[in-house]
């Protein structure tokens, strides 16, 4: 029998606590706004089905709720390669076949090659929990320490750092003259994210649109949705939620809110107009724009892409105008 819950099935970093949220406050269900300084929605707990076993002991125990959400990867069975030894769309049409017989509806939200730097910096630096929350929420279902490594880190480089550690054998280090990941001074550590980072990531940004046609009755919303019409992209879940549309001001309150906190909302754009800026030679300053290592090394990878290399050698300063990035260029 299938559980009349609403269920969210996201990919980190795409706001499935805020939409879970949002549909009970939008059902005049909750009064507090969660939103942290980071831009996230983490002062809501919710119903969090994580890890995966709690998701198989909520379909157990015949509970409901209104609303949950889950992440990606209900069948991983604490294996830290799994991502890494499997196509994403084979991962998600395994969850989405199994949660598809088990809840009311479902509302996917994923991102998109659009997306991605946005993405992958709202789970560098948003997703982080201390000790106590891995005692009390991980711990007893047979999880250590090593697999959820990457969340108990406060910054993007240790975040990043902890994942090149499970991947990567220390032949690898060896190979550019360093016995650790540690050991890499910043000009090397972005130098290597750009030749290696982004191969990572197989069909997991490209994999949602034949997902889509497999699964008609399923909502799928990307972030670019988010992007470029918050509201109305918040109307069509409520509904789809069978949840009446709430007054207009109610909702653009809470989009003026939320969209102020999310400095990485347009850094896709950012990096694209950063790359364009320095192949074609225009004037451009890039101070104000908050990019991280992730960002950077992203615009490195680019450039290479396009035969444009860099003098990185000692670049533990990146350029933040298209003048001085052009002094490095080779």
């Amino acid at each position: 029998m299938t559980n009349s819950t609403n269920l969210i099935y996201y990919e980190g970093g795409c706001y499935g606590t805020f939409v879970e949220w949002s549909c009970y406050y939008f059902s005049n269900l909750l009064k507090d706004i969660p939103f942290k300084k980071d831009g996230s929605s983490h002062e809501y707990l919710g119903n969090f089905l994580e890890p995966p076993e709690k998701l198989f002991e909520f379909i157990s125990s015949k509970d409901e709720e209104q609303f949950a959400r889950c992440h990606i990867g209900l069948f991983k069975n604490k294996q830290l390669s799994y991502y890494y030894n499997n196509k994403f769309y084979d991962i998600c049409f395994e969850d989405l076949s199994f949660v598809n017989k088990n809840f009311k509806n479902i509302l996917v939200l994923h991102p998109t090659t659009s997306t991605f730097l946005w993405m992958q910096n709202n789970v560098f630096q948003k997703c982080t929990f201390d000790d106590n929350t891995f005692k009390t929420w991980f711990e007893p279902y047979g999880y250590d320490k090593s697999y959820y490594a990457v969340n108990l880190k406060n910054n993007i480089e240790d975040k990043i750092k902890v994942f090149i550690n499970q991947e990567m054998g220390e032949e690898k280090f060896l190979m550019w003259g360093k016995e650790s990941i540690e050991d890499f001074e910043i000009w090397e550590f972005r130098e290597l994210l750009s030749q290696y980072w982004f191969n990572r990531f197989k069909d997991s940004l490209t994999c949602w649109d034949d997902l889509s046609k497999d699964f008609r009755q399923i909502k799928f919303v990307s972030l670019n949705f988010f992007k470029e019409d918050p509201l109305n992209t918040i109307i069509s879940y409520l509904n789809y939620f069978d949840i009446p549309t709430p007054p207009l001001d109610k909702l653009n309150n809470i989009i003026d809110q939320w969209k102020s906190k999310q400095i990485h909302m347009y850094k896709d754009d950012v990096v694209i107009e950063i790359i364009n800026s320095i192949i074609n030679k225009e004037n451009l300053d890039w101070s104000n724009q908050n990019l991280t290592i992730l960002d950077e090394s992203y615009i490195q990878k680019v450039l290479m892409d396009k035969g444009i290399k860099l003098k990185c050698f000692g670049l533990n300063t990146f350029p933040t105008n298209t003048t001085d990035f052009l002094s490095i260029l080779e």
